[in-house]
């Protein structure tokens, strides 16, 4: 059972993305109950690197990205 305005609200979804309020329901639920890693369109949550690092990236950073600063003079 739902609330009056969920229903209708989840109606108007499963209409504009062309499924049944069944498949609509269905499909909503899966993805509530994915682990959060997992979650499609999720990309910027999971981890990029697990190993160690080193500790002084923050006042490093553009040494990392780009390599060791030069004299260009």
């Amino acid at each position: 059972m739902l609330p009056r305005e969920l229903r209708s609200r989840a109606a108007r979804r499963a209409r504009e993305t062309g499924v049944s309020m069944g498949q609509f329901v269905r499909q909503s639920i899966e993805r509530a109950l994915q682990p959060a890693s997992v979650k499609k369109g999720r990309f910027l949550d999971l981890p990029v690197y697990e190993g160690p690092g080193p500790s002084d990236v923050s006042s490093r950073v553009d040494d990392y990205l780009y390599g060791e600063r030069r004299d260009l003079r």
